[in-house]
């Protein structure tokens, strides 16, 4: 097995970017509904603003060809969190964590993760997961070409422990 690469899958891009059109209708509805409350009508533009947003996202990560994610012998480097390759060196632990349906390879680290992170945006980002993370980084298969299970293998392979410890449910 070579180094695993990820971009993004355009089909789970079109199906995301669906969804969050279908929110921004419904907001879109709630807010020219006829006699519409002060708060439907606050509760439909946040939804219009929010999905939107997150819409916009979508439409741009489709045209992103690059790679987003790279696993090999040097380490691991997941361009939508940190700006650097996170070196095999600086991770102390892996950990499986499942989120009800969506699942997850939390990596925690040795070393500050602000040193991996030059981008203001992607700062405030780890911030506002810090509480669950703390100095680590959550890596998953979402939005990829690659799978949950191929990011495992790739990390076992590289990372040479022979598994990988479990979190349950949160």
């Amino acid at each position: 097995m070579s180094a695993l690469t990820a971009r993004y899958s355009r089909p789970k891009l079109v199906l995301y970017e669906l969804g969050v059109l279908g929110f921004v209708g419904i907001g879109a509805l709630l807010v020219t509904r006829p006699a519409a409350s002060f708060a439907t009508m606050i509760g439909g533009s946040a939804a219009i603003i929010f999905f939107g947003i997150c819409a916009l996202v979508i439409v741009r990560r489709f045209f992103d060809s690059g790679y987003i994610l790279t696993i090999n012998a040097a380490g691991i480097f997941d361009r939508r969190a940190t700006d650097r390759v996170i070196p095999w060196s600086a991770v102390t632990r892996i950990s499986e964590v499942k989120i009800r349906r969506q699942r997850f390879y939390l990596l925690e680290l040795s070393q500050p993760l602000r040193q991996f992170v030059d981008d203001s945006y992607k700062r405030w980002l780890l911030r506002l997961n810090r509480p669950w993370v703390r100095n680590g980084v959550f890596v998953s298969a979402n939005g990829l070409s690659a799978t949950h299970d191929e990011i495992g293998a790739a990390v076992r392979k590289y990372w040479k422990l022979p598994s990988l410890s479990a979190v349950a449910d949160q």
